[in-house]
């Protein structure tokens, strides 16, 4: 989907069912890349972070740090 700033923008949700580094590189290539995005985790998906990734905070600031999406 592109927004009306004709950014791209994407939703990824984190089921738990990925593998390891999956969801973090994903997010890490779209934050690259300017996209917008949208991160829904689901209570397995918050056990992989914590668990496999060491990330207490289900959202895209702590998994990739801050970016600007467009730029």
């Amino acid at each position: 989907m592109v927004n009306e700033d004709n950014h791209k923008r994407i939703v990824v949700a984190v089921t738990g069912a990925a593998a390891r580094p999956t969801p973090k590189r994903l997010l890490e290539c779209l934050a690259a890349a300017g996209t917008e995005i949208h991160l829904v985790v689901s209570p397995n998906g918050q056990r992989l972070l914590q668990d496999e990734l060491g990330v207490a905070r289900a959202d895209t600031e702590a998994l990739v740090g801050p970016h600007t999406p467009g730029a």
